[in-house]
């Protein structure tokens, strides 16, 4: 599976960088996308309501006028004598020619019993006219006023009518005006006040309320039954919104007529004006495009010159840990990151200094060797090795042969390079990792070989250390030193300890320089402390001697 991490600091600031343009301009849409939405539907709002309040004058005025128109009528002495007559040709014949001069699209005569006389409706039976405009005309019959206002449904068609009484003086019959909702009816409104329109009406059965009846609509049927499945005119005169399409405003038409419950529908489709907003989506996108090319290459460069002293700091500290003190970390700025490399390089010279005394505390100045406190150190850790994994180790003690006469004829420079070329020779033979090779001081250095215990090697060992030490040495290119070692070998062992190892090998050194020089002797471990005091004495009386 492939991965991609980014490690490189440089890589985190380019792709910060990249991430927040790429964020921001995206944030940036979005609000854009908020901005222009929330402002297509407060513009698109308010004009629903200009819109509203100008289809209710209209409608109003409409319905007065015809109201008006009825109230002459019934007045007219002519129409009044002829429904007074209760002929249906004369009656029908009035009826026609009134309706054409009213502009009414249904007209109806009921008598003062409430019993349907005759209308202007043709090709529909009797019953089905007098079904619906019953209701209405009992409701004129029961008001102050015997007049009445509401919807009545007469086939497939809905009608806004008006019933008024017909007086001479009494009351002698009932007259019905009305128009009909349909699509031409609201495309009429539409070209007023510039909003689709849609007519719809509930039948209501007490408080229960049935499917919505679409009577008239500028919008096609499809969206109008999917606005109103969505229970957009739930309220009085309410504002719904329906995000697919459009944003609705609905007007309550009154109602004398307790079947159905008739609403005006104001809907302009909103998402037409919020595409003209996305329409700068684009430049967006290019601007964020552009931004992004522009500041990728100034961040490469801020991103080079913030993240190069880090990785010189970096550098130099692996460096630092492999014990390289030279590093110095340069860095010609005036800020934290050149303030952090001044206390870099003050810190290694700190390093340094500490390893040097550290250094100096456990080293021969002149020779570089291990110095006796550091063989101590050794001794104990062999001890127990010795102790704890039963591994011997062996220390070989070195005395120089007529080193004395050196310093006297030739001088202490000489003297030095003479140590100093022992010390090379001596650090020749502690080849492996866990031998050491020291300068006790003097002319006295030592040889601590761990894990061997075998005799045979040690003494193979020792012959080589004092053939390499017998070789002459150069001082300069007339002269050359022959010196000589005699050389005391002492194991380790579980009794002993480093004051007695020392001293075992000393004491063997003893003996090596007794027996002639340039020769070595072994200490036994099981040797006494009688055996190895009886030594000592001989030596005290040799150095008194």
């Amino acid at each position: 599976m492939l991965s991609f991490r980014i490690t490189s600091f440089r890589e985190r600031i380019l792709l910060a960088t990249a991430g927040i343009i790429i964020l921001s301009q995206a944030l940036s849409i979005v609000l854009f996308d908020y901005i222009a939405i929330k402002n297509a539907q407060y513009l698109i709002t308010r004009d629903l309501e200009r819109s509203s309040d100008y289809f209710s004058e209209m409608f109003d005025y409409r319905f007065e006028q015809l109201r008006e128109n009825t109230t002459l009528l019934v007045n007219d002495f002519g129409f009044k004598s002829a429904i007074a007559t209760f002929n249906l040709e004369t009656i029908n014949s009035a009826m026609l020619n009134h309706k054409k001069r009213l502009d009414a699209d249904v007209m109806a005569i009921f008598n003062k019993d409430g019993q349907y006389v005759s209308s202007t409706v043709f090709g529909v039976l009797d019953n089905k006219v007098e079904q619906a405009f019953s209701l209405l005309v009992t409701r004129a019959n029961q008001s102050a006023n015997s007049s009445a206002v509401g919807l009545a449904s007469i086939g497939a068609q809905k009608y806004q009518v008006i019933i008024v009484p017909v007086k001479a003086p009494n009351l002698v019959a009932y007259v019905i005006l009305g128009f009909i909702l349909d699509k031409e009816f609201a495309m009429d409104f539409k070209s007023y006040i510039q909003t689709d329109l849609t007519f719809v009406a509930y039948k209501s059965n007490g408080e229960a309320r049935k499917e919505p009846m679409i009577m008239g609509s500028t919008v096609d049927q499809f969206d109008s039954e999917n606005i109103f499945q969505k229970n957009i005119i739930e309220q009085e005169r309410g504002l719904g919104i329906d995000f697919g399409q459009f944003i609705t405003r609905t007007i309550s038409i009154p109602q004398d007529n307790p079947e159905f419950k008739l609403y005006a529908v104001l809907q302009k489709p909103w998402r037409e004006l919020f595409r003209e907003y996305t329409s700068y989506r684009p430049y967006l996108m290019f601007i964020t495009a552009l931004l992004l090319a522009i500041s990728i290459p100034i961040t490469v460069r801020i991103s080079r010159r913030v993240t190069r002293p880090v990785e010189l700091l970096v550098d130099a500290s692996e460096r630092v840990e492999k014990g390289d003190y030279t590093a110095h970390v340069t860095i010609s700025q005036n800020d934290e990151l050149g303030t952090l490399a001044d206390r870099f390089n003050n810190m290694v010279k700190g390093l340094a200094e500490r390893d040097r005394m550290k250094f100096m505390a456990y080293h021969d100045g002149l020779t570089g060797l291990p110095n006796r406190r550091l063989v101590k150190q050794a001794l104990d850790e062999a001890l127990l090795a010795h102790h704890e994994k039963d591994l011997v180790s062996v220390l070989m003690l070195i005395d120089l042969d007529n080193f004395k006469p050196v310093n006297d004829t030739y001088g202490h420079d000489a003297g030095d390079a003479v140590l100093l070329e022992v010390a090379k020779r001596l650090n020749s033979l502690a080849a492996r990792k866990e031998d050491l090779a020291a300068r006790l001081g003097g002319d006295e250095f030592a040889l601590l070989l761990r894990g061997i215990d075998d005799k045979d090697i040690i003494e193979k060992k020792a012959h080589e250390l004092i053939e390499l030490i017998r070789n002459p040495i150069e001082i300069n290119a007339a002269d050359k030193i022959y010196i000589g070692a005699s050389v005391g070998i002492a194991y380790s062992s579980e009794d002993t300890g480093i004051d007695q190892w020392l001293k075992n090998a000393d004491l063997a050194c003893y003996v090596a320089k007794d027996a002639g020089k340039n020769t070595y002797a072994i200490t036994e471990p099981d040797e006494t402390e009688e055996e190895q005091t009886e030594k000592n004495d001989d030596k005290d009386e040799e150095e008194k001697t």
